[in-house]
């Protein structure tokens, strides 16, 4: 269990560092097996997963879908039509179901004696972490800091690229954007939402198919549902460069020469 150091201190069993759905999962469990623990966060609690990726992606997600049904509502018989799509709303929505769950992580951390620190949390030595510089002492260190995004080093792309950070919190698409990476489900996910709110989307990889983690049949028959949406699929393609043009950017690809994005 936990003991006062030297000084009076309070040293525990385990630190965490990162409050995603990792280190929060590890710090519960590690004080449900008698330990003394602290879970650091230094940004919102949830991490990425909850804030910025799978929560957030699958409100957008469904409501793309839900826009997707509307629009086809003539083939089963339903005469609908859709009049404006209110970007905020879905984003208030996205940022309510986020704020839930954030909600549900604190408590449950509270309820399982996990002390949660806000700050931002450096090892400074195998026993030792300190948060905005205040030591904190510890037997163990559990290091969840999740990960983070990294720009290719392509020549122009800082001017033109954008995240999927930038995508959650969109109040309108983007005329039209180049997807470029391994197409796999993130690119995909982003592929679809963004073709339903109304952006030319190019998909493109260095790979000979779209979803190489997945079996050639899926992949197949993906690719071409998307080829029938309007997006085009462009595989085994390289990135060289973007540089800007009078409407956007103008995306330099050796098998197709240039891409035009608005």
């Amino acid at each position: 269990m936990g003991r006062f150091g030297e000084g009076g201190f309070i040293m525990y069993d385990v630190v965490v560092i990162g409050c995603g759905p990792g280190g929060y999962a590890a710090a519960i469990r590690a004080s449900q097996l008698g330990g003394k623990v602290a879970i650091v966060e230094g940004s919102d609690i949830g991490g990425t997963c909850v804030n910025r990726g799978c929560i957030p992606s699958k409100i957008w997600l469904r409501a793309a879908y839900v826009l997707n049904m509307v629009r086809s509502g003539n083939e089963f018989g339903i005469q609908a039509t859709v009049n404006n799509i209110d970007f905020q709303l879905i984003k208030n929505r996205k940022d309510g179901v986020a704020g839930d769950i954030c909600m549900g992580m604190e408590a449950l951390l509270g309820a399982n004696g996990v002390e949660l620190i806000r700050g931002h949390g450096v090892v400074k030595n195998p026993q030792e972490v300190s948060v905005d510089g205040k030591i904190m002492a510890t037997e163990k260190i559990i290091l969840s800091t999740g990960s983070s995004q990294d720009i290719p080093d392509i020549s122009g792309i800082k001017d033109a690229v954008i995240t999927t950070d930038e995508i959650m919190e969109m109040s309108q698409a983007p005329a039209s954007v180049l997807i470029w990476g391994d197409a796999g489900t993130i690119d995909v996910e982003m592929a679809t939402l963004l073709n339903t709110f109304g952006c030319k989307v190019h998909l493109a990889t260095t790979h000979s198919r779209i979803l190489t983690m997945e079996d050639h049949d899926t992949s197949q028959r993906l690719g071409q549902a998307f080829r029938e949406q309007g997006i085009e699929v462009l595989t085994r393609m390289t990135l060289t460069s973007v540089k800007k043009s009078k409407k956007g950017f103008k995306a330099g690809c050796p098998a197709k020469k240039i891409i035009p994005l608005k």
